[in-house]
Formats: C-alpha cells, sequence, structure tokens
C-alpha cells in the first residue's frame, strides 16, 4: 500500500501542473475570443515590444556568475576554517551583489537605447 502512494503522489503533482496551465490557456483563449468579437484592438494582447531577451540572458548570467563566485568563496572560507556552514552566506551575497551590479547596468543600457 505504502508503494502505490509513493507512486501517485508525482503523478498527482504532474497533473497538478497541467490542469493549472491548461486553465490558464484556456482562459486566455476564451479572453482573447470575447476581445476579438467585441472589435477591441489586437495590440493590446502584446504592449510595447521590447527586445528583453538581451535583459533576460544578462540577468540569468549575472546571477549564475554571482551564484559561481559565491560558492567558490564559501568553499574556500569552509577549508581554511573547518566549518561547512560557512559555503551558504557569501553564495546568496554574492548572488545578490551580482544581481545588483547587473541592475545598474540594465538601466544604462535602457538609457542609451533610448536616447
Amino acid at each position: 500500500m505504502v508503494h502505490f502512494f509513493e507512486a501517485i503522489v508525482p503523478l498527482s503533482f504532474f497533473l497538478m501542473v497541467f490542469g493549472i496551465a491548461y486553465i490558464f490557456l484556456n482562459s486566455r483563449s476564451k479572453e482573447r475570443l470575447a476581445l476579438i468579437e467585441r472589435n477591441i484592438d489586437a495590440s493590446l494582447f502584446f504592449g510595447k515590444k521590447k527586445d528583453n531577451v538581451m535583459y533576460w540572458t544578462l540577468r540569468i548570467g549575472s546571477l549564475l556568475f554571482g551564484f559561481g563566485i559565491g560558492l567558490l568563496v564559501g568553499f574556500i572560507m569552509a577549508e581554511i576554517y573547518d566549518e561547512s556552514m560557512f559555503i551558504a552566506p557569501p553564495l546568496f551575497i554574492f548572488s545578490g551583489l551580482f544581481w545588483i551590479i547587473e541592475f545598474i547596468v540594465e538601466r544604462k543600457l535602457i538609457l542609451k537605447d533610448n536616447q
């Protein structure tokens, strides 16, 4: 009986994720069809065009770079002080620091593009 519950938990999780995605996409489609039937402009769906792909890759890259630097510093500190608890704090500190740096760089790029 225990094996049955071990198998049903992952299955129910994936069914739940599928159900949420299905309901979201189905209701979005119905909402769009209702707006189109009332002759509302389709540009409402898309908003302003931006090149967000560059900014997302910059965000993910800076997070992973900060994560790697933090992990390296954490392992060095753990080796020096013989405590494994020194691994996590530099990980979060450097990840946050590189996200702040990424925010400043992204803001400068957006200001440069708007000029």
